[in-house]
């Protein structure tokens, strides 16, 4: 009844204590130079204890849940039950894996490729029907949205984003 949803939450809220532990200790190399009362380690800070706080709550509830579905299903059958992932599962590590691949990829290849490259990656996995259509909508929105938004912020904010292969 609860199985592989309770597994996947059990999953994911390993995956997220680890994230809010990384933010929380990522938050501490941040020069303490203060501006205000707060530092610049206060708010991820803040959001790494919030993400920390609510996966161990949803440890312990999946553990709970599980625990008593194993229990339930001990007592209706002595055979395991088998761990699946769902279809929305699948897409969901796959985009985590393209996240990655994006963060990975960005220093080489730069903001504007990486980012168009990853924008059209993604929305082709979380779209219901590729069609011939669609890809090219897909792609032409993925370079016009990197190359606007590495404008914005080159440009308008004058922060630098990652060259990469382009030399503009």
């Amino acid at each position: 009844m609860f199985g592989n949803e309770t597994k996947g939450n059990l999953f994911m809220g390993f995956v997220l204590l680890i994230l809010g532990i990384g933010m929380i200790a990522g938050a501490r190399e941040f020069d303490a130079a203060l501006v205000l009362d707060i530092g610049p380690d206060f708010f991820p800070t803040i959001i790494g204890s919030l993400i920390a706080a609510l996966s161990v709550i949803l440890i312990i509830s999946s553990a709970v849940k599980l625990k008593k579905s194993r229990a339930a299903s001990t007592a209706k059958t002595d055979k395991p039950e088998k761990f699946v992932l769902s279809a929305d599962a699948k897409r969901v590590l796959a985009a985590v894996v393209l996240l990655a691949g994006y963060v990975f990829l960005m220093p080489g290849l730069g903001f504007i490729i990486s980012s168009a490259i990853y924008l059209m990656a993604n929305m082709c996995l979380l779209a219901e029907k590729m069609t011939r259509r669609k890809i090219v909508l897909y792609a032409a929105i993925s370079i016009v949205t990197a190359a606007s938004v590495n404008v914005i912020f080159v440009r308008v904010f004058w922060l630098m984003l990652p060259r990469g292969i382009l030399s503009f």
